[in-house]
């Protein structure tokens, strides 16, 4: 049976919550492996935004989203414990790297993962990959009328629409530390702004 994973999205004018039969994958490879031209989302609630002002949420059983349009995805319940990723037979050691992405709407901070034996520099110029893993991430949309700054364990962002992206290959105590806080203090955008309650699935 498929696994059924809850998923936020963000494009550039919407943001959905609803659920992704994931196959047993990372929504990452979700995403990058899509065959289909949209993605599939069941019990969906979608929220329009625009110009810093919402709409009414609209509940809809069925909803799908064209991938080229994905800024950011968030999946919910998908970390996993250090010993069942270390086990996968794809698994490939990696380092973190801090880092500060920024796209037209939005300036995300975390840290990006870079195989070992890498140059975080070199690793990063040379990304073929159209999604981004950020963990620990920071999101802050730019136009805050509508939003708050919030926090996650881990976002997707699609590759296309980052303009810069800010390294910082040693880890900074403080920053990560505020980030820690942050995380521990805070709750996602969709749950905040919809009030959405857990979607059975």
């Amino acid at each position: 049976m498929e696994e059924a994973l809850r998923v936020e999205i963000h494009t550039g004018e919407y943001i959905a919550l609803g659920v992704v039969r994931t196959r047993h994958e990372r929504l990452r490879d979700v995403l990058e492996n899509l065959t289909a031209p949209y993605l599939h989302m069941e019990n969906a609630r979608m929220q329009f935004m625009a110009r810093g002002l919402s709409r009414k949420p609209v509940s809809v059983d069925s909803l799908l989203v064209s991938p080229e349009h994905i800024r950011m995805a968030i999946p919910y319940e998908e970390e996993g414990t250090s010993a069942a990723r270390t086990s996968h037979p794809c698994y490939v050691p990696k380092y973190p790297v801090s880092a500060r992405l920024y796209l037209d709407t939005m300036e995300i901070r975390g840290s990006l993962h870079i195989r070992e034996g890498e140059d975080a520099f070199h690793a990063v110029q040379h990304l073929s990959e159209p999604f981004l893993a950020v963990t620990q991430a920071w999101v802050c949309y730019l136009d805050t009328r509508y939003s708050l700054p919030f926090t996650c364990p881990v976002v997707i962002v699609n590759r296309r629409f980052v303009n810069l992206i800010a390294l910082e290959p040693k880890q900074n105590e403080a920053v990560d530390t505020e980030l820690g806080r942050l995380l521990a203090h805070s709750s996602s955008l969709a749950a905040r702004m919809m009030r959405t309650p857990t979607l059975s699935v």
